[in-house]
This record gives structure tokens, C-alpha cells and sequence, in this order.
């Protein structure tokens, strides 16, 4: 029986490989899982915090009129210890304690000024972070709703990079973040200072 045929076709389920999405919501909360290319990261990538946002959005072809839906989204967001591990010595240090694998070379330096454990825990420098890293993604999926917007899922299935490798971000550091989105976005992120 093919059944990715028989519940693609059931009304709020998308299938994206072996992985099915349930996409109908209560009050703007959707339930996903963790995507695949994250669960092949192992513990390399870490798990630092999940922010909800809320916000109003237009109602897709209903008029400038029309009542807005508010909506709130809920943004995992996983610190990547591989690419971290190039802009502090403490993640490095954790990395090898760790056995994870980790880059070498060495890049502009975060001082969390936090053992590993308080850094990485729900608390700490990587969690607080993971508040502008999150507000990246969301004004990067905010634009590509307010672009045109034809049949099917605005922002598509597979990872999106944001483009703001560049920009000082207001709490000081630049950040470079890529996400995947179905109703959740689950994105990774590094971050350090500006060169």
C-alpha cells in the first residue's frame, strides 16, 4: 500500500520524504519534527532554547481590509557547535571533553564568561543569543510573506539561509543562521563578534 500516496492526500498533512507534517493549527500553534538534516547532526548541534513569537499577518488574498489573524510561531533554536567551536575557546574546550568534532582554525572570539554548561543551558550567553537569531529568521520569513504569493507553502520545504553574515545585529554580534520551516522553524546558528 503506498501510504505516502493515501496520506499526502488526506486534508492537513504534507509529506516531505519519509516525514509527515501536520499542518492544520490551534490559535497558530503547529507541532513538527525535528528535521532530519538536524537529527544527522548528532550532538553537534546543540539545543539552546525555543522563543515563541506572536505577531498579526495579513489574511492571504482577502484585501488590505480584511481583519488580520494573529499568529504565533515557535522558533528551536540549536547553537552548531562545529562552526561555534571557530569563534570560542570554551565551546572548543567542551567540544573535545565531548569527543564532537569541531573546526580548528580560529576566527573573531566570543567571552561568554560562563562554564560550558551555564553558556549552553537555558539561561546563558548562547540562549540569549538564540533571541536575535530567532528574530532574524522570523524577518526573514516575514519578507517572503509579503513577496507574491501563488499556490502552495511561501516559504518551501528544505533549509533557508539568511543572508546576515554582515550586519551587526543590536545586540553587538553578527550571526550567521539557516532554518527550516513547516509551521515551526527549527534553526541553527553561530555567532561572534564584529570584525
Amino acid at each position: 500500500m503506498d501510504t505516502k500516496g493515501l496520506i499526502g492526500a488526506i486534508p492537513g498533512f504534507n509529506v516531505v520524504g519519509k516525514v509527515f507534517f501536520w499542518e492544520n493549527s490551534i490559535k497558530g500553534a503547529l507541532t513538527m519534527p525535528v528535521p532530519q538534516a538536524i537529527l544527522d547532526q548528532g550532538n553537534n548541534y546543540h539545543k539552546t532554547n525555543v522563543i515563541t513569537i506572536e505577531f498579526d499577518a495579513p489574511r492571504a488574498g482577502q484585501g488590505a481590509g480584511a481583519a488580520p489573524r494573529h499568529l504565533a510561531k515557535r522558533f528551536h533554536c540549536y547553537v552548531e557547535l562545529y562552526f561555534q567551536a571557530k569563534h570560542s575557546n570554551l565551546i572548543r574546550g567542551y567540544c573535545d571533553s565531548k569527543k564532537i568534532a569541531r573546526r580548528n582554525d580560529t576566527g573573531e572570539m566570543c567571552d561568554e564568561g560562563q562554564t560550558a554548561e551555564v553558556a549552553l543551558g537555558a539561561s546563558g550567553f548562547y540562549a540569549a543569543r538564540s533571541r536575535t537569531a530567532a528574530d532574524i529568521v522570523y524577518h526573514d520569513m516575514r519578507r517572503k510573506w509579503a513577496g507574491p504569493q501563488g499556490p502552495g507553502s511561501i516559504i518551501g520545504a528544505g533549509r533557508h539561509d539568511c543572508g546576515v553574515q554582515k550586519h551587526i545585529q543590536a545586540d553587538g554580534f553578527q550571526y550567521e543562521v539557516s532554518y527550516y520551516y513547516n509551521g515551526e522553524a527549527y534553526l541553527f546558528y553561530h555567532v561572534y563578534p564584529p570584525h
